[in-house]
């Protein structure tokens, strides 16, 4: 009777809480607990994301690069701001108080606030991404635009999480169902916890969280169709998924061109006029969609991709003769570093640089298993094996061009972001999992989330004051702080209470995870058990 009851116990806790859908649950309050720790303004372009929204919902007007202002709301915040990256010692935000001298005045935001776009002196050089993101977060602004500005940006930077999660969640489940690789939706759904800067990246208001849900989708309908799932409906599906790609931002160029080379990979192996058809439906869907935008771009800003940088050297700038006359080596190394550094832990937009031990496993984690994937993917004849490479390369293709671009620039540093690459997290783990080196990667993967506590923990020092921005290392500093974090100065100008709780069910998620992996999985089934799916070689 008892072995009965302790195996139909097995079975109902496995049918609704596997281990995939554990770490998923514990990833969710993870982003829940990071934007509720979030100052306001203090994710990566924020305001200028916020402007945009606030103009399509107030105006109905769609910004323009060269023509769209911030918000005047943006600039009347009365509470601190992040740390510049240029104007030591202590890198305060001109004209904003800092954390630090916030904390010390004991200041307190409005509980309501009136807002209506205005726009300001400054130019929005955010205007020139496509339109839709703005466009889902406009009804969510216009429902709270009188709240105070902790719950309006908390409600909108939900929002934005809400929208990535869900990309992680379906790359995941997706994933696993498709491959039957159980591993494989494991890595996928634990990857946030393992990249320290994801959070940094998804967690706030922001259009790549849109980026990593339609590419999550993209990444599950081409695995699908390579999995023979045939018909004219996945061909359409995918051409409709990059065509909202487009009309979001300019990495979906490079994305699209990816996909179609993949599925024009299959149709050369396989001569099928079913597989040329979907090569078809694909790219002129996708175009047809989305593509218009860029031809707008085009006329109007002389940049076919739209980005800031491209746009103000469009005339009359000669990108090769800039790279023979300004090209250095130190700088290329600078811009490389910078790219791989961005990638794995560099905190929020104040770019508090950390100590350096909080990105060594993160990058080797990485690093270890795409290296192990590539060694073993040198004889795959699988095309689902070998996706990752049509997703990621032309994205990490398009990131170099740009770092190129600027080297190409006198006095100009390379200025590349890595955390862009996140958006490719489901193909990137999915080659991670492939490449997994049973007891080294376990071992890094444990580091990384450790790595990304710390690097947490160092961002609430920062944000309740008790830590600074200075010196020449642009490091954390806690002089004449008698603290480590402060939690009631935090609550001024966050919802620190709401992290606290999630924090707690994140820890509570994840250990119900890897105890359900050793006590509920019933024997033999190692691929369903958590542990032995990160640790084992098969």
């Amino acid at each position: 009777m008892a072995a009965q009851a302790i195996e139909g116990l097995r079975r109902r806790f496995g049918q609704g809480f596997s281990a995939i859908n554990l770490i998923l649950a514990a990833v969710f309050f993870a982003g829940v607990a990071h934007l509720a720790f979030l100052p306001v303004w203090e994710g990566f372009d924020e305001y200028a994301h916020y402007s945009s929204v606030q103009q399509i919902a107030d105006t109905g007007t769609i910004p323009r690069y060269g023509v769209a202002h911030l918000s005047a709301d943006v600039e009347r915040y009365p509470g601190p701001w992040p740390y510049t990256s240029v104007g030591g010692p202590n890198f305060d935000p001109p004209g904003h108080p800092s954390y630090r001298s916030y904390r010390e005045s004991g200041g307190a935001l409005a509980r309501h606030v009136q807002r209506q776009y205005q726009p300001a002196a400054d130019l929005n050089w955010q205007a020139q991404h496509a339109p839709l993101f703005y466009a889902l977060m406009a009804p969510v602004y216009l429902a709270t635009k009188t709240w105070s500005w902790v719950d309006h940006l908390f409600v909108l930077r939900f929002a934005a999480w809400t929208i990535a999660f869900a990309g992680i969640a379906i790359g995941a489940k997706a994933t696993a169902r498709l491959t039957g690789d159980d591993r494989s939706g494991l890595v996928i759904a634990a990857y946030p916890l393992l990249a320290p800067e994801f959070f940094s990246e998804m967690a706030r208001l922001g259009n790549d969280s849109l980026c990593l849900l339609l590419l999550s989708a993209a990444w599950a309908t081409s695995l699908g169709m390579l999995k023979g799932q045939g018909g004219y409906r996945p061909a359409l599906a995918l051409a409709g998924v990059l065509g909202l790609g487009l009309l979001t931002k300019a990495f979906f160029l490079a994305v699209t061109a990816g996909v179609v080379a993949l599925l024009a990979l299959r149709w050369i192996k396989s001569r099928t006029a079913d597989d040329l058809r979907d090569v078809l439906v694909v790219g002129a869907g996708a175009a047809a969609l989305g593509l218009w935008w860029y031809v707008r771009n085009y006329i109007e800003l002389g940049s076919f991709t739209g980005a800031n940088d491209f746009i103000r050297t469009s005339a009359g700038f000669d990108m090769w003769r800039g790279l023979l006359e300004n090209f250095s080596l130190s700088r290329v190394i600078h811009g490389g570093a910078e790219l791989l550094m961005t990638y794995a832990a560099v905190g929020t937009w104040s770019l508090v640089i950390p100590p350096l031990a909080l990105w060594v496993a993160p990058l080797l984690l990485p690093a270890f298993a795409l290296t192990s994937w590539a060694l073993r993917s040198r004889k795959q004849v699988d095309l689902a094996g070998l996706a990752p490479v049509f997703f990621v390369a032309p994205l990490l293709g398009g990131l170099l061009w740009h770092m190129l671009h600027n080297l190409a620039l006198p006095a100009r540093m390379a200025g590349t972001p890595g955390w862009y690459l996140h958006i490719a997290a489901a193909p990137i783990a999915f080659a991670m999992a492939r490449g997994w080196r049973p007891r080294l990667c376990a071992a890094l993967a444990a580091l990384a989330f450790a790595a990304w506590i710390a690097l947490e923990l160092l961002l609430l020092s920062l944000f309740s004051g008790c830590s600074i921005k200075t010196g020449s290392g642009k490091g954390y500093v806690f002089d004449g702080a008698s603290c480590f974090i402060d939690l009631r100065a935090l609550d001024a100008i966050a919802t620190p209470w709401l992290g606290i709780v999630a924090s707690a069910l994140v820890i509570g998620l994840l250990a119900a995870a890897a105890w359900k992996s050793r006590v509920f999985t019933p024997r033999p089934a190692p691929s369903a058990s958590l542990s032995d799916a990160l640790r084992s070689g098969s």
